[in-house]
């Protein structure tokens, strides 16, 4: 069954790189686990885009180049989301857009 969406608005981030300059480009969809966390999810939004912003900002070039690298991000996402959230959780996060330049 899939649960309530919200919508993270697209956001654009540095990242760590030896040589050039690079960013990612990306806007994600969060789904929770219950109606319940949809207020407290869009009340915190600004705590929480901060997070994600910090957690895109730390990671490497190579580490968002592959696969394994943006699990990996969702993974953290995930997790640091869901310390926050005292109503409910977040059970998956989508990106519906995802660049690295």
């Amino acid at each position: 069954e899939i649960g309530p969406m919200v919508e993270i608005k697209e956001f654009i981030v540095n990242i760590i790189s030896e040589e050039d300059r690079h960013y990612v480009k990306a806007s994600l969809t969060l789904e929770l686990n219950k109606e319940e966390a949809l207020e407290e999810t869009n009340k915190r939004m600004p705590q929480i885009r901060d997070a994600i912003l910090l957690l895109v900002g730390n990671k490497t070039y190579e580490e968002l180049h592959d696969l394994q690298g943006k699990k990996q991000l969702k993974a953290e996402m995930r997790s640091k989301i869901n310390s926050f959230l005292q109503d409910g959780k977040v059970k998956a996060i989508y990106f519906t857009d995802f660049v690295v330049q």
